[in-house]
């Protein structure tokens, strides 16, 4: 894990009983409001104010209030009396200008601990540093360590957790894509990397505030397990699909390619883009294998053995649900268009995601 500095804890902390969670039209959202509501938290939830007749999700008896993340004003207005905002939001472009501003009213309105959305790669690893799709991440983390100078009672954590393994195989299968039993395998496919479930982020995030004292100001690792891509197909082949065809990707080579493509003005930035994601999470230097975690601190059980791949076989055998769902009535190819087309919607979320990183700097 990287080697990026950071202040130790210090003091004692208020507790926190007002939760305020940002972003909750998407798959981390709701299960993270409804852990903290069940576990006793005060919780109210931001959606972006708009136009059209979106459905909002179902989360019960909390609060739904929508903002405009551009004004000041309304932020300050909803976060006033709020102890913690723990953010969900995306990596569109509108999500990381809101994500600034959401951390600038936490601090105006005195919250008390602010969780930005991190989760993913480690960010704190140096060689991830360098990958210009996480620029504007590592700027939120300068503007919540800058807070905390400032403003000694405004702390922060920050929450890595490897990739998805729920969300990418079922919705955004870029793990390994069971519905077009197809993979890009990168540098053989065996190299181990730390995975975690929606679930377990949310019951990492209750956990960060019931120990708001020990867990201020740091940056915390967690993880279901350790698992690889060869495993991922190995398990979903005895599960009763189709044999996988594999993509083999080189990390080198797709580096040389992917930073060729940052320096050009007219390249897709999806030719950039993703292959940094796919370095940072699968390169033979193992970026995202955590092998010293905070899960104990967290009370996170972590899985290994037949308890990791009884959970690996449940979200395998999910994920073949939701792409077959629909297959008796759609046709015979159905299930392979539904994969490949949430593959890459899930992708071209990410075009323009980072404004400032869509050009190389002068």
């Amino acid at each position: 894990m990287g080697g990026h500095k950071e202040a130790k804890p210090t003091g004692k902390m208020q507790d926190i009983t007002t939760v305020t969670v940002a972003g909750v039209t998407g798959a981390i959202g709701p299960v993270v409001v409804q852990a903290l509501h069940n576990a006793g938290f005060e919780v109210q939830a931001l959606t972006r104010k708009s136009t059209s007749d979106s459905v909002k999700p179902d989360l019960g008896n909390v609060k739904i209030i929508e903002i405009d993340y551009s004004s000041p004003q309304e932020l300050q207005d909803v976060l006033r009396g709020q102890d913690a905002v723990i953010s969900t939001l995306g990596d569109t472009a509108g999500a990381v200008s809101a994500q600034k501003a959401l951390i600038e009213a936490s601090v105006a309105t005195g919250v008390k601990r602010f969780i930005p959305s991190e989760f993913g790669s480690d960010t704190m690893n140096d060689r991830v540093r360098s990958f210009p799709f996480f620029i504007d991440k590592l700027k939120h983390q300068d503007l919540l360590k800058r807070a905390t100078d400032e403003h000694p009672d405004f702390t922060y954590s920050i929450v890595i957790t490897g990739p998805f393994l729920d969300w990418g195989l079922s919705v955004v299968p870029f793990i390994i894509n069971i519905g077009t039993r197809s993979a890009q395998v990168f540098d053989g496919g065996d190299i181990p990397f730390s995975t975690t479930r929606v679930t377990t982020l949310a019951q990492a995030l209750v956990a960060t505030l019931e120990k708001s004292d020990a867990t201020k100001n740091r940056t915390l690792y967690i993880h279901d397990g350790i698992v690889t891509q060869n495993h991922l197909i190995a398990r979903s082949e005895a599960l009763g699909t189709a044999a996988f065809s594999r993509d083999s990707v080189d990390t080198r080579a797709l580096e040389t390619v992917a930073w060729t493509a940052f320096g050009d003005p007219d390249a897709d930035p999806l030719s950039w883009i993703f292959a940094f994601i796919n370095i940072s999470l699968w390169s033979g230097e193992e970026l995202c294998t955590f092998r010293q975690t905070d899960n104990e601190l967290l009370g996170i059980t972590e899985l290994q053995g037949a308890k990791l791949d009884n959970v690996v076989d449940a979200e395998i055998s999910h994920a073949i649900k939701v792409f077959k769902s629909s297959q008796a009535t759609a046709g015979n190819d159905h299930n392979t268009n539904t994969a490949e087309k949430a593959f890459e919607d899930g992708k071209r979320k990410l075009i323009g995601c980072y404004p400032s990183t869509c050009a190389p700097s002068s």
